[in-house]
């Protein structure tokens, strides 16, 4: 579900509402809200991305927000995915690779990021 306005004209400069964009990611399941005492965390999650049958995620940082926004707006099958992979510095298990290579998403950029060690279990 898009929700109109997620950007806003501050003089003549694009800003992200970040609750807007929030509320779309966490909507589309893409994010999730973890309390760590009285401060809420933002994850991405990343099931099954790097790891079969992981429960997995990649913290957000709120100057990461909006990167993760763009790409998930931009492409809604993989581009928190492609974001996963890019904030962790790491390229996703094999059949995602593959995959993702299939749905012709692959680029430079993931193409430059490490393999995972096989050693790493998965």
């Amino acid at each position: 579900m898009k929700l109109e306005h997620a950007f806003l004209m501050v003089d003549g400069k694009e800003i992200l509402d970040d609750e807007v964009a929030a509320a779309e990611l966490l909507t589309e399941q893409v994010l999730f809200v973890s309390a760590q005492g009285p401060t809420l965390e933002l994850y991405a999650l990343c099931n099954d991305l790097f790891y079969w049958g992981a429960a997995d995620a990649q913290e957000v940082p709120p100057g990461e927000l909006e990167s993760l926004f763009r790409m998930h707006r931009a492409d809604s099958e993989w581009g928190s995915c492609k974001w996963c992979c890019l904030a962790r510095n790491l390229r996703p298990q094999e059949p995602v690779l593959r995959d993702m290579k299939k749905a012709g998403v692959w680029d430079e950029a993931m193409e430059a990021l490490p393999a995972r060690d096989p050693k790493d279990g998965g």
